[in-house]
Formats: C-alpha cells, structure tokens, sequence
C-alpha cells in the first residue's frame, strides 16, 4: 500500500503528516504494543482467547464511542456487547475450571475415547 502511494502521489501525499509528528509518534507506538499485546495473548491465554480479540475490540470501541464521542447505540447493540462479554466470561471461566489454556491442554486424537 505504501509503495502504491508513493509511486501515484510521491512523497508530497505524507506532507500533511508533517505537522503532527506527536500524532505519527504515537500511532507507531501503540501498534507496536499491540503486536507485543497481541502474541503475549496467544502464549499466555491460547488460540480460544485470541480467536475472541475482535469481537472484544469492537465492544470496547462501542463503550470509547459512547464515553468518549457521546455517540448513542440501539437497544440491540447493547445486547450483542454482552453476549460478548458472557462470552469471555464463560471461557475465562471453563479454561480456569481446566487449569490450564487450551493452547496447553491438546491431547493426541489416539488417547481420546
């Protein structure tokens, strides 16, 4: 995508984003926690709780747009940000009731019976 921008417009297409260096500083640094977030996720909880991290961003940007923009959602919105919510909840309780993240507990298919 970079590349493409670069060969349509040049370098005068990122001019705009000279006047905010603190904004382009800190988008590079939030995506780079993210990634570091991202995989401790994958190690720490396993795929189960990594396969949940969109739906989760989404009802977390639901409660920023709402605090933060005063934005308003329908009844039914509300709704499927708790069915999210019990969701992770119900996962987070069924890996603790194991003991351990799935990632850990996989089993070879010829000891299953």
């Amino acid at each position: 995508l970079l590349i493409g921008i670069l060969t349509l417009l040049g370098w005068q297409a990122f001019a705009p984003l000279a006047g905010v260096p603190l904004v382009i500083v800190g988008q590079v640094a939030s995506a780079s926690a993210m990634f570091v977030f991202f995989f401790r996720l994958q190690a720490v909880g396993g795929p189960v709780y990594l396969s949940q991290i969109g739906y989760v961003a989404a009802a977390v940007g639901l409660f920023a747009g709402t605090i933060l923009l005063g934005e308003h959602y329908q009844l039914l919105t509300w709704l499927g940000a708790a069915i999210i919510t019990a969701g992770v909840f119900i996962t987070t309780k069924a890996q603790s009731q194991n003991g351990a993240p799935a990632s850990v507990r996989i089993e070879p298919a010829s000891s299953r019976s």
